[in-house]
């Protein structure tokens, strides 16, 4: 657009040396378009910003997301893990970002306040002894201003924020109500400067200062200590891709409005999203592979067939007769090393695999 306005704008403009328009005019050529040549791009233009590569953008996206799942998958951060899903989402008008949903091993599980505040902060630390955090953290991960601050703010619904900023002081680190943990925001006087007004520990969102030195970018971590954020996030993780309605109409039209024909639910591909199906990135990862046991009645379990296939063969098919619930009571009746381990229908997949 910036080059297109130039291109528009500056097609009758001519640059000379003062001494070539005099030789010009001695020699008899008064007019300007004659003399000189055409000036397309001033000193000014120094090209394409950062935002506007989106190729480079998402290949940089995806090399920090790529480090921060080896460092999350390796225990290296928050210990050993049990179970992880990521999965990326493209805003309409913002620019790329994961969500993870990360289960720890039982031994690692952080059950306690205190243990909550090893890994997850919401104050601003001390700017004197460790002022290149206390850079980051002000840059990445301060919210707003909102409120009786700055009403307009995108955050704001019917006059309050959606993510209920500024939230309240808080001595020390404890259960919350709600779906997360009500952390430590001491009143500690430190206020810095931020999009122009002062804020405080009450503005700060949850982080954990190993990620944001690392990564220096936002990185939201927050402590799932309620079965209403597990239930949450799982629902979130697997919402599905971004829909737009849009609506096509004869111009001048007075036939009757169907409202409902009218709009139709269509697939949103923003370009981010584009760049990165495009290099192939995937969008989504999940480790330990879910697998679904099936439960039936005898006999009526599912069989897929073709529409011309012959009814009597596969009553013959003896593979089709065998699931993954007869094979579990089959083997515990008849495998020494299962009748041992006792295993209820849920637990049997680890030690033993279903091969179809």
């Amino acid at each position: 657009m910036r080059l297109q306005f130039l291109r528009t704008n500056q097609k009758n403009t001519s640059r000379e040396y003062y001494q070539g328009v005099l030789d010009s005019v001695i020699s008899g050529v008064i007019t300007g378009g004659k003399v000189g040549k055409r000036v397309y791009l001033p000193h000014t233009f120094i090209g394409e910003e950062a935002h506007n590569r989106l190729d480079l953008l998402a290949r940089v996206f995806r090399a920090k997301l790529s480090i921060l799942n080896d460092k999350i998958m390796s225990g290296e951060i928050f210990g050993e893990v049990a179970s992880a899903i990521h999965v990326i989402e493209f805003q309409k008008r913002g620019l790329s970002h994961a969500h993870f949903l990360i289960i720890l091993k039982p031994a690692f599980k952080y059950l306690s306040s205190e243990a909550y505040d090893r890994i997850v902060f919401a104050e601003l630390p001390d700017q004197r002894k460790n002022s290149y955090l206390y850079s980051l953290v002000v840059k990445h991960m301060m919210h707003g201003p909102c409120g009786d601050l700055n009403i307009e703010n995108v955050c704001m619904r019917e006059g309050k924020c959606k993510n209920y900023y500024p939230k309240c002081f808080a001595k020390y680190t404890s259960h919350g109500k709600g779906s997360y943990p009500i952390y430590q925001r001491r009143d500690n006087q430190r206020t810095p400067k931020v999009r122009g007004r002062m804020l405080d520990n009450r503005w700060v969102i949850p982080y954990n200062p190993t990620l944001l030195v690392q990564f220096d970018c936002h990185i939201n971590v927050e402590i799932c200590c309620d079965i209403r954020a597990v239930k949450y996030l799982n629902k979130y993780m697997h919402k599905g891709h971004d829909k737009i309605l849009f609506l096509i109409a004869p111009e001048n039209s007075n036939s009757e409005v169907d409202e409902i024909a009218d709009f139709q639910n269509a697939r949103w591909v923003s370009p981010e999203e584009a760049t990165g199906r495009i290099y192939g990135f995937p969008l989504h990862v999940m480790f330990l592979t879910i697998l679904q046991l099936q439960v039936h009645l005898p006999n009526f379990q599912t069989v897929q067939f073709e529409d011309d296939a012959d009814l009597e063969k596969i009553l013959q098919d003896e593979r089709l007769k065998r699931t993954m619930l007869t094979e579990f009571f089959r083997i515990n009746a008849t495998d020494h090393e299962a009748n041992k381990l006792n295993l209820s229908y849920k637990e049997f997949p680890r030690y033993y695999v279903w091969h179809t």
